[in-house]
């Protein structure tokens, strides 16, 4: 397994990733068929994101990725919003966490000190995962998500680095 960071020259596999991902995985906030699929809208999309790395397999099949949305407003700066994702035949094989210690030194790097995310109450693997990886719930968003017309709960969760 290789950690690399995604760049413009990876937007189709990285396109190819999302795709495989939200077909498989109900939890993700992108149904299937709102994936931006265009170059240019992958590459905008590359672009503006703060920091973000994806993981190879051993055929260099990009697999897993992770990223970090930085608050624009400079009370804010010090947090970032984040988004994982792991290939369902790649899961509970420690990638997620691999990613979570690069999101880290990245972090440290650039004064984050807050890292968030919101989860669907009833993933129980992702939660477990952020927990493994010092996440904890700070709270509920009640009814936010609206999975095959039913009304989903998200824990909000947190991660403050020392």
């Amino acid at each position: 397994m290789r950690i690399k960071n995604i760049e413009l020259a990876h937007a189709e596999a990285f396109g190819q990733l999302q795709k495989e991902i939200y077909q498989e995985n109900k939890f993700m906030l992108i149904e299937p068929d709102e994936q931006k699929t265009k170059r240019h809208e992958l590459a905008n999309q590359i672009a503006s994101t703060d920091f973000l790395i994806g993981a190879d397999n051993d055929q260099g099949v990009l697999v897993a990725y992770l990223a970090a949305f930085r608050q624009a407003y400079r009370r804010a700066r010090h947090r970032a919003s984040i988004v994982v994702a792991v290939r369902a035949d790649y899961r509970r094989q420690g990638i997620a966490s691999r990613l979570f210690t690069e999101l880290e030194d990245w972090a440290q790097n650039t004064g984050v000190s807050r890292l968030e995310l919101t989860v669907a109450v009833n993933n129980a693997a992702a939660i477990s995962c952020y927990k493994t990886n010092g996440f904890i719930i700070e709270g509920v968003r009640s009814q936010s998500l609206k999975i095959n017309d039913a009304l989903v709960d998200e824990f909000y969760m947190a991660k403050i680095l020392g």
